[in-house]
């Protein structure tokens, strides 16, 4: 007797079904029309939640962890993600890595894309050229805010204040999908001490003026502290970043598959 009891009570809230595709595409037009018609016999708003990435498989991963309550709902059908274009800035960039990382974790190899900066790259994402990119927060949030592109996370532990309406990939369904993107300023080898100490200097008060941290905080950028600046903890940075990526690299470079030469 429990079980037709419980069924009574539902639905009780909206129900949102993830369809994996954009907006105005045949999965997308057929589950708006079943979605309607199921809203009038269950009496309850049907919602639909266009996630596109990777194939599905950004939305698939989001459907398997929801509440299984009922709530929520996925439509869909077999993909081929070697269809999918991803951009980047060049084998070994900020974006191919971080994207290298997301497609290692869903397991899909989509052919990549590569431009000669995010520049480029955003602007062919904004015109449809591309389907999807792992991009830098300063080069983001403008075209966020105004609505050219969609961000569907942000990969660190906690949301942005510039984005705070964007979950954190954990929260997103991939906890273990963590990218960091860093910039610093680099003199040539055998440059005298005292000129990247005075160098140094500037670009560290440069950093805690008042309007250059308001700038760069408003596009989502993270200003490290003090002791975060000097040469030496750039070095050590820098070292710590060739341990971690290195291995990551040298699988991607020996990789096999059907794909363009980037991914293989």
């Amino acid at each position: 007797m429990s079980a037709p009891a419980a069924a009574v009570d539902y639905p009780l809230r909206q129900i949102t079904v993830i369809v994996p595709f954009a907006p105005g595409g045949p999965t997308d037009t057929v589950a708006r029309i079943i979605s309607a018609q199921m809203a009038k016999s269950l009496g309850q708003k049907v919602a639909i939640e266009n996630v596109v990435g990777a194939g599905g498989t950004l939305a698939a991963s989001l459907a398997s962890r929801a509440a299984a309550d009922g709530y929520t709902l996925i439509a869909g059908h077999m993909a081929n993600t070697e269809r999918l274009n991803v951009a980047h800035a060049g084998v070994g960039s900020v974006s191919y890595v971080s994207c290298l990382v997301l497609h290692r974790q869903l397991g899909v190899k989509p052919t990549g894309v590569p431009f000669g900066g995010m520049g480029p790259a955003m602007a062919a994402l904004i015109a449809g050229e591309v389907d999807y990119m792992c991009d830098q927060i300063v080069n983001a949030v403008p075209h966020i805010n105004s609505g050219k592109i969609k961000a569907y996370a942000i990969a660190m532990p906690t949301r942005s204040p510039s984005l705070p309406n964007v979950p954190t990939t954990a929260e997103a369904g991939l906890p273990g999908f963590q990218a960091r993107a860093w910039i610093a300023m680099f003199a040539p080898k055998g440059t005298p001490p005292s000129l990247v100490a005075l160098l140094n200097a500037a670009a560290s008060r440069a950093l805690d003026d008042r309007a250059v941290r308001d700038t760069l905080q408003a596009l989502g950028a993270v200003i490290p502290a003090p002791e975060q600046r000097t040469p030496q903890a750039l070095a050590d940075l820098v070292a710590s970043e060739i341990d971690r990526l290195t291995p990551l690299l040298w699988q991607a470079a020996n990789a096999t598959g059907g794909h363009d030469q980037p991914w293989k």
